[in-house]
């Protein structure tokens, strides 16, 4: 069994870094298919004499692991934890810091053999289960950036038990509907259906680097990369592109190409489904069914209260699909708008602390049961 930090080279960005291993306590978990996933905790109220406020659960986006949280100037899970919170960071599988396999490397292609259904359907349930028992069945508040809130509102929409477990859902730049993403690399995939190719041949995973060629040091194609960032994700207004650029392309930016490929079928469809893969007979040998199961959000219990940030200039999580994602929803979430925003300003802006992070604390506060 192979750690998969264990496998990325020396001398790699550490944005983050310190500030996460320094904050908190790393534990195991498994999922039910062998993955050995990671949860680090944070507990700052004892030693700032702030009484407990509760538990929030933060599950990151794909390309991006449960480090990218803390690359910003002032985190949102440190303000939690500052306001009292106790901070529970996932790490989802094929991500930094997690403990890889029971049975498998990373070195061999069914390691990277997934995409957002089986965050959904095994990573999700391992590790809210965990954090549900290991505070001895508080209810607490969940957190999700991009890709983490898809799969959050998805495993909510069809796994009623963990409704029961969560005091609010928090939904930051959310993408589950994508038909109208104006990412011109998306749209690109979408069209060359690269990662559909990719993934039946049986390459694996991918990476920011790779299609950057991070290794450069040409300073006219490191702006040139830049500029392909911000084409990725939007203009956005209030990052250290620098900074925000060494964490997209280390070698923990990785997804795989199902993931990839399943992003591209959603910018196809208005359906909430599960992957598709590509036939009747293929899909009835996974499914059962000839078509893919659909994730109903009209299921999530309108009794969840519901939290969505999104932003105007965002081309992966538009306002449009939001909108309709919104639309679909059997009851009336809060909405926090930011105009100027991009995706990746939501967790990498210079100004967290009053465009995020306040409204997350404002929000999670008033929805906290926890008398102390």
């Amino acid at each position: 069994m192979s750690s998969f930090h264990e496998l990325v080279p020396t001398g790699c960005s550490n944005e983050g870094d310190l500030l996460l291993n320094d904050s908190g306590l790393s534990l195991q978990v498994s999922t039910f298919d062998g993955f050995l996933l990671s949860l680090q905790l944070i507990q700052r109220n004892d030693w700032i004499g702030q009484s407990f406020a509760g538990d929030v659960l933060f599950w990151h986006s794909a390309l991006l692991g449960g480090r990218s949280w803390f690359v910003a100037d002032n985190p949102t899970p440190l303000a939690m934890a500052d306001a009292g919170y106790s901070v529970w960071i996932a790490h989802a599988r094929g991500t930094e810091y997690t403990f890889g396999h029971q049975m498998l490397t990373p070195n061999q292609k069914e390691f990277w053999n997934w995409d957002m259904d089986e965050w959904a359907n095994y990573d999700f349930p391992a590790i809210t289960d965990f954090v549900f028992y290991a505070t001895k069945g508080r209810k607490f508040h969940f957190v999700g950036y991009s890709q983490g809130a898809r799969v959050g509102i998805g495993a909510i929409s069809y796994q009623w038990n963990r409704a029961t477990m969560l005091a609010s859902v928090s939904l930051i730049a959310p993408v589950v509907f994508m038909v109208n993403t104006i990412s011109p690399v998306l749209v690109a995939y979408n069209y060359t259906r690269l990662a559909e190719l990719a993934y039946k041949i049986g390459v694996g995973k991918i990476s920011f680097a790779s299609i950057t060629d991070s290794s450069t040091t040409s300073q006219k194609l490191t702006e040139l990369k830049r500029e392909g960032l911000c084409q990725f994700t939007g203009p956005n207004c209030c990052i250290d592109s620098d900074k925000v650029f060494r964490v997209m392309t280390g070698p923990y930016s990785l997804t795989t190409y199902k993931n990839l490929d399943h992003i591209a079928q959603s910018m196809k469809s208005q359906v909430f489904k599960a992957y598709d893969f590509g036939s009747p007979n293929a899909n009835i040998g996974v499914y059962q069914n000839s078509e893919p199961p659909t994730y109903h959000l009209q299921q999530v219990p309108n009794t969840i209260p519901l939290f969505v940030l999104y932003g105007g200039h965002d081309r992966l999580s538009t306002p449009t699909d939001v909108d309709y994602f919104v639309s679909q929803l059997s009851t009336v979430p809060e909405i926090l708008f930011h105009p100027l925003y991009a995706h990746l300003d939501f967790i990498f802006s210079r100004s967290l602390g009053l465009d995020i992070n306040l409204p997350l604390l404002t929000f999670i506060g008033k929805n906290s049961n926890f008398k102390g």
